[in-house]
């Protein structure tokens, strides 16, 4: 297990300068592992709240840079469609908006301007949830139906999207918790079931 750390968004960091610190952070633990005998052949990404939003952003879009294929990615509490009207006015909405060097507030209202699809197009861009595709990785999921930062409506959206295009995938709400999962231990228990069971299957 390697943990990636990753620049954030703001002084001249985009998304895509983040994604490149996962495939420079990939690239660095596939050395390492050859010069200790290690061939790394496949890789699970996995991550929570904003590393769970790059996690699925790069299994869906940067399989070609990967320099381990990644076979399966998993969140928890995680954006994955910024377009999303309940993020935009949520917690997390001044994180889509500065994207595009605006406010949430400006954001909402050109949004829902005439020209409000010009507007969505960069978040639409970095959603994970508008990348699957037929071929997507399997994904397992987690989702509190309480989370403020988040909301829950952006992991249905995912968990749609999963579906529609027949990508195997599992979605474990959590109907009394927030953005920290904290509230039901028998969700706790089987994400975690499932995590072991998706990187048993997977890797």
């Amino acid at each position: 297990m390697a943990n990636i750390n990753y620049r954030y968004l703001g002084k001249g960091v985009l998304p895509s300068d983040e994604l490149d610190d996962i495939t420079a952070a990939m690239a660095a633990a596939k050395t390492l592992c050859a010069q200790k005998g290690v061939t790394l052949q496949s890789a699970a990404l996995m991550g929570v709240s904003s590393g769970g939003h790059l996690a699925l952003l790069y299994a869906y879009t940067k399989q070609a840079d990967a320099p381990v294929p990644v076979k399966t990615v998993i969140s928890s509490s995680a954006p994955t469609d910024l377009t999303d009207p309940a993020f935009l006015q949520g917690a997390a909405g001044e994180l889509a908006a500065s994207v595009i060097g605006m406010s949430p507030q400006t954001l909402i209202a050109l949004a829902q301007s005439p020209f409000g699809q010009l507007f969505m197009t960069p978040l639409a861009n970095i959603s994970p949830a508008k990348k699957v595709t037929a071929s997507t990785v399997p994904t397992l999921m987690a989702h509190g139906e309480k989370d403020t930062i988040v909301p829950y409506s952006n992991a249905v959206l995912l968990d749609t999207a999963l579906t529609e295009n027949g990508v195997p995938h599992d979605f474990v709400s959590f109907p009394n918790s927030s953005h920290a999962l904290l509230q039901d231990p028998d969700c706790t228990l089987r994400f975690r079931s499932l995590t072991n069971q998706y990187l048993a299957r997977y890797l």
